[in-house]
């Protein structure tokens, strides 16, 4: 049931025991009935009618504040026949009861059968939507005849069978007879295409070209192929026949709705409350199934309430209850007829398509298996050395450098260059004093003027030695000032690559992060690539949900503009309690991310609310498309 259906219910139920309460039982009559233990099963095995009206009354109201079946009120109403007997007519304590009994099985089977018509319309409003998204294309409606050529065929053969067994046929036949049998373009026509065919003699522009065959008339009709136009006609006539349906089905809801019982005390009308209000109830209660008996039934058997029986109104509600299965096979029926094809008709085409490509894929799985194994190793092992030393290594070595945990990076040590520095002081010292007698504090300004760097001391003796290379190179002190020399420029080296050392551990996680960027940047840009994709197929999704809803929406806006009272006549209310459960189907497959779905669902629910009117409604319609992008 519905979740409008199941509202109105419980609002008419309310409403009812609002009456109950106010009017309905005096004094006496309350203080008589009072909550009973029995089920209404019990009650009725004891042939007590007071306490099975009691019991059955208990149970019709947690009944109809659910979803239920109509065989507990086929049951319940059959138990109730059982306790006919002298005059029904009579307003007395038990005639309360069973008018409140009647009513509640009325509401039951009211709401049970509003269900009902509602939901068949669902299914017809998507195989519209199914036929009206092939017609007018070519290329679809091709692909359709192709699926439903297996049926077509085998309808052909059926039928020719039947012609050929025919005992009429067997009498009268000939070589040629079973020839033009079987060349018989109306025969073959009839078979392949039994839906437009029939229309198409029905049709007075088909009995207006005499001497004319069927193939000259679509010919001449559609100017294309004979298959071609057969399946664009079939395809038409399964439209109208189904919008033709839906507006009948409409139609009926919108009675239904319109014969709803009113049970309020605005609808009372004056005089003594207890006696005229049951009989307001009786005669609401009569009219309703009456109503369910015309459009349930067959219309021209629908009956007049005479009588204020609730024996007879309980027996009228019966024989609704059992028409409810003939009804429901009936729109199955229909829906067979002029639906979408069955699952095999429309998936025999992909499914041997994949069988085929399943096999050949297959075929080369098992040739190249070693291959694709080695490739499978191949690219995990890949993966696998990515994300190990170029992901997870560098982040540990930038967490170890953020916690000064690995201090490795260097060019030179402080102890190399510290014991080089002390050798050359030592050399230009000892280079100085053969040169010259120093005294300590001479010496000690020596040695700072080394550590600035400054060996001019050997420099001067170095330009005099060179003057004579040769014989200073064997006599003199040549040699000993270019080692000092020498000396020197390892110092400077050292000194230059601690400065160049003191700068590399200076930016040393710049360096950390710089290592580890590409890889990350990789991994970042390949993740957000899946994750677009992903949103681009959510988007999509959403996107192509969108069409239907716009679709829809602009129904319930055209329904509303072009009616021009205040009122929504029975065609127009049942159209638009079809539309709102065609909208509230998809806004099933909207995302429940950020409460979309809740929040659409409760502008639909706005929308079904009774106590808003048309204006509301029509403002309702432009906020949902002002509130939800896919609907822009």
């Amino acid at each position: 049931m519905t979740t409008y259906t199941i509202e109105e219910i419980q609002r008419l139920n309310g409403c009812l025991l609002e009456l109950q309460r106010e009017h309905l039982y005096n004094t006496t009559t309350t203080a008589v009935i009072s909550d009973t233990s029995l089920t209404p099963q019990q009650a009725w095995e004891d042939n007590d009618k007071t306490q099975f009206l009691l019991a059955a009354n208990q149970a019709l109201d947690g009944l109809l504040s659910r979803p239920h079946q109509l065989s507990d009120i086929d049951t319940y109403l059959t138990w109730y026949d059982s306790f006919r007997q002298g005059n029904d007519d009579q307003l007395n304590n038990d005639s309360v009861l069973d008018w409140l009994f009647v009513t509640k099985c009325t509401l039951a089977v009211y709401g049970y059968s509003l269900s009902s018509i509602l939901q068949s319309t669902l299914p017809l409003s998507e195989s519209l939507a199914y036929w009206d998204n092939i017609y007018g294309n070519p290329w679809y409606e091709a692909y359709y005849g192709l699926q439903s050529a297996p049926i077509r065929l085998y309808s052909l053969a059926q039928n020719t069978r039947r012609a050929l067994l025919d005992t009429s046929f067997k009498t009268a036949s000939t070589p040629f007879g079973v020839k033009a049998l079987l060349t018989s373009s109306d025969h073959i026509l009839s078979s392949l295409f039994p839906m437009a065919i029939r229309n198409e003699r029905n049709e007075p522009r088909h009995r207006h070209r005499p001497g004319k065959t069927l193939v000259q008339v679509f010919r001449k009709l559609y100017n294309s192929p004979l298959p071609v136009a057969l399946i664009h006609d079939e395809i038409q006539q399964k439209r109208m026949a189904l919008r033709s349906f839906r507006t009948y089905q409409a139609t009926t809801l919108g009675l239904l709705i319109k014969q709803a019982p009113r049970f309020d005390d605005a609808s009372l009308p004056d005089g003594d409350l207890h006696s005229v209000s049951l009989t307001h109830v009786a005669r609401g209660t009569s009219q309703c199934v009456m109503a369910l008996s015309s459009c349930l039934l067959d219309p021209t058997s629908a009956f007049s309430m005479t009588s204020t029986s609730p024996y007879k109104v309980a027996y009228d509600l019966k024989k609704v209850v059992e028409q409810q299965p003939t009804s429901e096979q009936y729109l199955a029926l229909w829906n067979q007829d002029y639906g979408p094809p069955s699952r095999l008709t429309r998936y025999w085409i992909p499914g041997i398509m994949a069988l085929v490509g399943g096999k050949m894929a297959l075929d080369y799985l098992f040739e190249r298996k070693e291959d694709i194994v080695a490739w499978t190793k191949d690219g995990l092992h890949t993966m696998q050395e990515f994300f190990v030393h170029w992901l997870w290594e560098p982040s540990v070595k930038v967490l170890d450098t953020i916690r000064f945990k690995d201090q490795r990076i260097g060019l030179s040590s402080k102890e190399g260059l510290k014991s080089d520095l002390d050798s050359l002081e030592r050399m230009v010292v000892e280079f100085a004093k053969d040169q010259a007698h120093l005294t300590d504090s001479e010496v000690a300004r020596l040695v700072t003027q080394v550590r600035d760097g400054d060996v001019s001391v050997v420099l001067r003796a170095y330009e005099n030695e060179i003057k004579n290379p040769l014989r200073n190179a064997i006599q003199g002190d040549l040699i000993q000032a270019l080692l000092i020399q020498v000396q020197k420029t390892k110092v400077d080296v050292d000194m230059a690559m601690q400065a160049l050392d003191k700068l590399l551990k200076s930016n040393e996680l710049n360096f950390a992060f710089l290592a580890v960027a590409p890889s990350m940047l990789l991994t970042y840009a390949s993740f957000s690539w899946l994750k677009n994709i992903y949103q681009r197929r959510s988007g999509n999704r959403i996107r192509q949900l969108g069409r239907p809803l716009k679709d829809t929406l602009r129904r319930i806006d055209r329904l509303f503009t072009l009616n021009e009272s205040n009122e929504l006549t029975c065609e127009s209310q049942g159209v638009l309690l079809c539309e709102l459960l065609l909208l509230r189907n998809y806004a099933q497959s909207l995302p429940t991310q950020n409460s979309i779905r809740e929040m659409f669902i409760e502008d639909i629910g706005d929308l079904e609310t009774v106590r808003l009117d048309k204006q509301q409604k029509k403002e309702t319609v432009l906020r949902m498309y002002h509130s939800w992008r896919f609907l822009s």
